[in-house]
């Protein structure tokens, strides 16, 4: 399974596509089998996710489900601390009522 993640300067969008350099877009592909995560490096990841992103990832059934949600988590605020020069666990991420994520803290 393969996450491929397009940050444009309106949002986020994830698609699958063609890897490429561009000023205005941060693509990256992540190899979802090569993350298997030990006890500390998931609670790490939790801790740097919301109360309420960690909920939703919990509520899955299957773990593997689960890694991919909070790779997602995860790689979006990777993707807004690398545009930013922020921390990754600075942004206060909600989804909208179709399950879009967008950012509630946009004067970072």
């Amino acid at each position: 399974f393969l996450l491929l993640f397009y940050v444009l300067s309106s949002g986020i969008n994830a698609e699958y596509g063609e890897l490429q350099q561009d000023p205005f877009m941060l693509r990256l592909a992540v190899k979802t089998s090569t993350w298997q995560p030990v006890m500390g490096e998931w609670l790490q990841a939790a801790n740097t996710v919301s109360p309420a992103e960690r909920e939703r990832v919990g509520r899955y059934m299957f773990k593997r489900d689960a890694k991919h949600a909070m790779m997602g988590r995860l790689l979006i605020r990777h993707c807004l601390s690398s545009i930013t020069s922020q921390p990754p666990d600075s942004f206060l991420l909600d989804r909208d009522e179709s399950g879009k994520p967008y950012q509630m803290n946009s004067g970072l």
